[in-house]
């Protein structure tokens, strides 16, 4: 907690107290009670609390504005970036706010959240950019079939095969990243490979090679 924070609730912690002290139903009494709750609502107005933001795949270096509008007209203070386990934290007082994260290559992501005198979690998560890679075989031979793999064992596929058409070329979307891929075609050598995606539109080339 900030000092301010410290602050603020040891105010309270005093108008607490002295609101305990008071006792009896004479007008003064009244009077002074009622004042000291106003002066507490006050106080408690302006308390922080943590808000940590949660990316749910531990994504780092998402960069995180909030705001008080739904527009996303009036920030509320400077942006925050999550660190190496996809955390984030600020400080607010309570009120409901709305946020924007962003990172190159991922899909922005929008959102809205209520600090309600009390530390809030804020999960949230970013969608990567997909890119589209072409595989291109260098005969253009046709009815290759490709299946794409996220590991070098083959062990996780990414989505169903694809196969090339009549140009020697088959497509898939995917995000930023390294892949792996497994082409076969009966009477040719299979042929394993690996591929990187960039930020951008990927042409794979390959060769399938006859069966000895």
């Amino acid at each position: 907690m900030s000092e301010q924070t410290i602050t603020l609730q040891s105010v309270l912690a005093y108008i607490d107290g002295r609101i305990e002290t008071l006792a009896g139903n004479k007008p003064y009494v009244t009077s002074r009670a009622e004042e000291l709750m106003k002066a507490r609502e006050h106080f408690a107005a302006m308390v922080e609390y943590p808000v940590t933001f949660a990316e749910g795949n531990e994504v780092s270096g998402v960069s995180i504005q909030v705001y008080s509008d739904p527009e996303h007209q009036v920030p509320v203070g400077i942006p925050v970036a999550t660190d190496a386990s996809g955390e984030a934290t600020v400080h607010l007082i309570s009120g409901t706010y709305y946020f924007k994260a962003t990172k190159a290559d991922f899909v922005d992501y929008q959102g809205e959240f209520v600090v309600n005198h009390a530390e809030v979690t804020v999960p949230f998560t970013m969608q990567g950019v997909e890119h589209t890679v072409t595989f291109e075989e260098a005969n253009t031979l046709e009815g290759v079939t490709i299946q794409v793999y996220a590991d070098s064992e083959h062990q996780v596929p990414i989505g169903e095969p694809i196969m090339t058409d009549e140009k020697g070329e088959a497509t898939i979307d995917l995000i930023s990243g390294t892949y792996y891929y497994v082409a076969t075609k009966e009477g040719f050598q299979n042929k394993e490979d690996s591929f990187v995606i960039s930020d951008t539109d990927t042409p794979v080339a390959f060769e399938m090679e006859t069966e000895l």
